[in-house]
């Protein structure tokens, strides 16, 4: 019996850690949000500021998971379940493990284990969706700045025509091409 209120006790504290790691993912989220906003604006000031706050925001996840690592830690030596892998290495619980093992003796725990840990895969898919947009949209920014300078200090690809100022058709090989041209 003891044990169990134990276990609740931690589990408790692994909701309050769970919580934290979702608001602090949603924190993530929006910074990513922001990010690609001022990728899209070509704003490297304000990218410059939401970078920044992203590490810190990311740091700050770093912190409260290793807490949540320890919580687990220690509902893993309360519990008394002890599982190895095909190493025969201690392997600490899963999740779901948890969710189970509070399931036998407090339904209403496990279920709000269940939702948090629902929300987290969510959030983090979500972040992890919105960065990869945003690696997409630099590197075709990349190789939309690569295309122009190539074409404007004359390492345009030579396979295009063109038409002289009296309607005859050129291959410029290699010539640059300005952006602009001062008459």
């Amino acid at each position: 019996m003891v044990e169990k209120e134990k276990i609740e006790q931690e589990v408790q504290s692994l909701i309050k850690l769970i919580q934290r790691l979702v608001g602090t993912y949603r924190q993530l989220m929006d910074g990513v949000r922001l990010e690609r906003d001022a990728i899209a604006n070509a704003d490297i000031k304000h990218l410059n500021e939401v970078v920044l706050n992203k590490e810190g925001v990311i740091e700050t996840i770093r912190s409260i998971e290793r807490e949540r690592v320890a919580s687990v830690n220690k509902i893993y030596l309360i519990s008394g379940l002890r599982k190895r892998n095909l190493e025969g290495q201690e392997q600490h619980l899963t999740f779901n493990e948890i969710i189970e093992l509070v399931q036998g003796f407090n339904l209403p725990l496990s279920e709000t284990l269940r939702q948090l840990h629902q929300t987290m895969q969510v959030l983090v898919g979500r972040v992890r969706d919105l960065n990869d947009y945003n690696q997409k949209l630099v590197a075709k920014s990349l190789e939309h700045i690569e295309r122009m300078k190539r074409n404007t200090f004359g390492e345009a690809s030579a396979g295009r025509e063109t038409y002289t100022p009296k309607g005859q058709r050129q291959n410029p090989g290699s010539v640059p091409r300005f952006v602009s041209k001062e008459i």
